[in-house]
Formats: structure tokens, sequence, C-alpha cells
């Protein structure tokens, strides 16, 4: 049984891991677009607090394309996996 762990609960660590995209993204979109109708000073505050987290600036394209290839990446391991399962 030893090894099993992390095979058996992917589609757990999957799901989890959309439910916290499925959050996050739409939350950061809202509070982009809400700041953006508030004083100059919460936008400094904002692009601080994103670029902090690695959300903005020129790295932001290489996080979403790193991000794009993750998941395909993670599709690509559960179809393998029902595949050779004959789900």
């Amino acid at each position: 049984m030893a090894g099993r762990g992390l095979p058996d609960r992917l589609g757990y660590y999957k799901l989890a891991f959309e439910s916290l995209l499925a959050i996050g993204w739409p939350m950061i979109s809202t509070w982009t677009l809400s700041v953006s109708v508030l004083p100059p000073m919460w936008n400094i505050h904002w692009r601080t607090a994103c670029e902090a987290l690695g959300l903005a600036g020129e790295s932001i394209g290489e996080r979403l394309d790193g991000l794009d290839h993750f998941l395909n990446t993670i599709e690509e391991m559960l179809e393998k996996m029902t595949t050779r399962q004959g789900l």
C-alpha cells in the first residue's frame, strides 16, 4: 500500500485546486475592477499587493503560461490514469 496515497487522492487534490482557482481568479478580477473606481491611493496599494503575489507586472504572462501548462499536465495525467484503470 505504500506509495499509493498520491494516485488515490489525485482527484481530491485536483478538485481542491480547481476550487481555489474558481474562487480566487474571479475574486481577484472583481477586486481589480473595484479598486479602479476608488481613489488613486487604493490603486497603488492594490498594485503593490498584486506585484507581491506575482500577479502583476511583466511576469504575469509567464505565470499564466505556467499555470496553463500545469493544468494541462494534470489533465493528461488523469486521462492516462483513467485509461489504465479502465474508467
